[in-house]
Formats: C-alpha cells, structure tokens, sequence
C-alpha cells in the first residue's frame, strides 16, 4: 500500500534521479602505446529507498549506468552498484549494523582504485560484505567488532580472483567532544583462486582532534605482522593521518597522508606504498560550487620489484539551475609512471552532464 505521498512506500521514503553526460577521453585503454579516443555518451538511472524507524533504520540505493562509446562501440558497456545498510538499536547500550555492496564496472571510479591496480581495460566485479556489533560501556568506553569480506572477479582470464576476510576489534575511550582515542586489533585473510594466500595482524591505535571548532585532525597508526604469499614473515609500521578544516560555511578541506604494506585485490605480492591526497570544495554563489582533488601515490611490489606512481586531478564546477536539477563541468587527468613500460598510461578526459531528481 502506499500513502498520499507519492515520494512514500510502504513507510519507505523514496528517491529517483537520472542523469546524462557526454565526455571525452583521450584514452579509454588506459595504455600508452596505440592509444584510442572517443567521445562516450553516459545514462544512468538511481533509486534511493530510506526507512527510519525508532530503533531501527535500513536504506536501499542502486544505479545503472549505461555506457556509449562514438566510434568504438565494442566498449559499450553497462556499469551498476546496489547497496544495502541496515543498523538496528537492541538496547540503550547496543547496537548491530551490517552493509552489503555490488558494483560492476570496466573503469577504476577513483585515483584509489587505480592506484597499484593491473593495466588495461577490464571487467571488475565487486561485492563487499560488513557486519558489526557496538557496545556502549558508559559514557566515555565503547566496544566495537566487526567482520568484513570482499570479493573481487575479474573478466581478464590473467587475473586471479580475489577473497578477502577481516575480522576486527575497537576498544574506544572517548574524553570530551574534542578528543577520543581508541585501541585497535585486525586480521585479514585473502586468498586468490586460482593461486596462493596472505594473512596479516595488525595493532594500532585511532585518534581523533579538535584543534578548533572548525579544524580537527585523525590520526590512525600501528604496525602489521604480515605472513606473505611466499610464505616469508614481515613485521611494518603504518601511519595515516587526515586534517579537515571547514573555513567558513562554504569551504571545506582535507588532506590526508598514508604509509603502509598491504595487500591488494589484484596481485599475489605484498604492497608497500606511500600516498597523499587533497580535497577542496567551495560553494560561490547560492546556485554554484566548485570542487577539486589531487592524488599522489608511490608503490612498490615486493616480489616483483614493480614499481608505479600514480598522479592525479579532478576539478568540477557545478550549477543548480532548479532545487532538483544540477549541472556539471569535469576535467580529470591521472597519469602513471612505471618502471614496467606496459603499465604506465596518461589520459584526460573533459565532460558536461545533467543530473534530474524526482
């Protein structure tokens, strides 16, 4: 049954969006010889379902995103993501969570994607899979575990599918509203099929700051105990550490610095990087803003001695001609250097779009 609120179903407040871009890329093979360009045509239709009950809430959202490419339409393809979130309150003190998501796409959506990640065009498969448990001990100590797993699938008949599993515990100490500081222990496994396994401990401690009413800073560090793939034994540090300021009611930033070895859902080897990224967004007028990120890594494979940098900048400009229809101007550039020629590639790519919600 639904209710006189068209927007309403079945206690379910629901949203639909769609939207069209046309870009272009100067490179849609991510490689750096025998470069292909195209102009693409892109349609995609949302949905967003959200149910928020006294003690219980769960939100339901997916998009399919159809892909046209001019002159090469053997790339054609449709790309899709569904996501599911649902926590729920059992008492005062606790609570669960748990979250599902499934995307399929031929392109990495983000530099963090990219980063380290085989070359080529390809088909990817993703679904990631958490279920926590909070304890809230009293005012100032809480309790978290969770349990994570992600699988990746690939198209290539080169890449090893990936299956990874985490389990984790957080012990919280939260002093004021300025400043909390937890303890932290996690276990992964990931294995690839066909192929070999990895398993890492890792200890570390999260924190986070208010230096003012605007600006605060976290911090996340530890060290890792890591059982490779070849069987031999590393014990590394990491550190990540973000800085947000919000500036004024219109500007926002955030820059964010990690160091760590890991591993990755695209190869049997151990990755040791360091990476920095930045992110700025600016509203200028009631109707317009701005928004601009920059990314840097610097990996390397440990076995094979495989060495990538990857670099990169969105910049976005974006207008609200009505409250329920938003338009956007995109440049993006991203650029990798390896010491394998196979996998460096530059490519830029420009766009204009219309984005429509009902």
């Amino acid at each position: 049954a639904a209710s006189s609120n068209a927007s309403t179903i079945i206690d379910f407040d629901v949203n639909l969006s769609g939207s069209v871009r046309e870009s272009f890329d100067d490179n849609i093979t991510f490689t750096k010889e025998n470069k292909k360009e195209d102009f693409i045509t892109s349609t995609r239709v949302g949905i967003e379902a959200v149910y928020e009950g006294k003690n219980r809430g769960l939100k339901l959202s997916g998009n399919i995103l159809q892909n046209t490419f001019f002159d090469h339409t053997g790339y054609n393809s449709l790309a899709e993501d569904f996501t599911a979130e649902f926590i729920n309150e059992l008492s005062k003190y606790d609570r669960i969570f748990l979250s599902d998501t499934y995307s399929r796409a031929e392109e990495p959506r983000s530099f963090e994607d990219a980063f380290g990640s085989t070359a080529g065009r390809y088909r990817i498969q993703k679904n990631e899979f958490s279920l926590g448990y909070s304890r809230e001990i009293n005012s100032q100590y809480g309790l978290t575990a969770r349990y994570s797993n992600a699988v990746n699938t690939y198209s290539r008949q080169d890449m090893a599918d990936s299956y990874l599993n985490s389990l984790g515990l957080q012990f919280g100490y939260r002093e004021s509203s300025e400043f909390s500081l937890s303890g932290t222990y996690d276990f992964t496994y990931r294995h690839f099929d066909p192929g070999s396994h990895a398993m890492t401990n890792s200890l570390g401690a999260l924190a986070r700051a208010y230096l003012t009413s605007r600006l605060y800073l976290d911090a996340n560090t530890g060290i890792s105990f890591l059982n490779a793939y070849d069987k031999n034994s590393y014990v590394k540090p990491y550190l990540g550490v973000a800085v947000t300021d919000e500036f004024n009611e219109n500007t926002r930033g955030t820059v964010f610095f990690t160091r760590r070895y890991d591993t990755n859902a695209y190869s049997q080897d151990l990755f040791g990087y360091w990476r920095v990224s930045a992110a700025l967004t600016r509203k200028l007028t009631q109707r317009l803003d701005t928004e601009c990120s920059f990314f840097f890594g610097d990996g390397e494979y440990k076995s094979s001695d495989v060495r990538d940098k990857l670099s990169g900048i969105n910049l976005g400009l974006n207008y609200d001609f009505k409250d329920n229809v938003r338009g956007g101007l995109t440049y993006g550039y991203s650029r990798v250097d390896s010491n394998l020629s196979s996998r460096e590639y530059a490519k830029n790519t420009v766009s204009a779009g219309l984005t429509v919600k009902f």
